[in-house]
This record gives C-alpha cells, sequence and structure tokens, in this order.
C-alpha cells in the first residue's frame, strides 16, 4: 500500500515579494507542490495595502493572525475585520485591501484554484 506524501514547505526559505504597502510570500504553489492552490503569508504596514483588483478565476480565503484593516467590496462597501476572522472573496469580485490600524497586519490566504 502506498502512502501519500507529505510535502513540507518553510515561509522563512521563501523569497518576499515587496510592495508599497507589505510583503507577500507564496509558500505553496501550483510550480512546488503541484497542488492546485496557492499558500501565502503576508504583512501589511500601517496604512499600507494593494490597489482594487480581481481574481478572475480564482476563490481567495483570508484568515487574519494580528492588526486591523478593512476590506473593501465592489459594490458592498468596507468591511472592517481584526485578528482571528477570516473571509472568503468569491472568484471575480473586484476588492481592495488596506491595514487602518496602528499595528502590522499579518494573514494567511489560500487561492483555489491555484495561482498562475
Amino acid at each position: 500500500m502506498n502512502k501519500p506524501k507529505v510535502l513540507i514547505f518553510n515561509a522563512e526559505e521563501t523569497e518576499a515579494t515587496m510592495g508599497t504597502g507589505g510583503w507577500v510570500k507564496r509558500v505553496v504553489t501550483k510550480a512546488n507542490s503541484g497542488l492546485d492552490f496557492t499558500f501565502s503569508v503576508a504583512e501589511l504596514r500601517p496604512g499600507g495595502g494593494h490597489a482594487w483588483h480581481t481574481h478572475e478565476t480564482q476563490d481567495e480565503a483570508i484568515f487574519i493572525i494580528s492588526g486591523q484593516g478593512a476590506v473593501s467590496i465592489e459594490g458592498h462597501g468596507e468591511i472592517p475585520y481584526h485578528a482571528g476572522m477570516a473571509m472568503v472573496v468569491p472568484r471575480g469580485t473586484k476588492h481592495q485591501n488596506v491595514n487602518t490600524g496602528s499595528e502590522t497586519v499579518k494573514l494567511i490566504t489560500m487561492f483555489n484554484p491555484a495561482l498562475m
């Protein structure tokens, strides 16, 4: 009987993509795992965030580890969040995420299917 293969990744060994409001590390990708999802960790500095965008073919799940901010959803306004909250942004939904607090927001994201 074949045992399932377990894959292990270390965020500390993953290169960060820097942005104007923080950074993101794509820890698990289709390229490095062969699986059809993406797992990322990210930080947003106070006042930082990312521009309005849409993931046309991916659902995005976000879990807030620490800090507070707001996600804006086109047509639905701004939704505040804080540590311990999770949210799902369905594919094709235009959104923006901003750190509205005084401490760094630390978060985890998962995309299904994987980002390309």
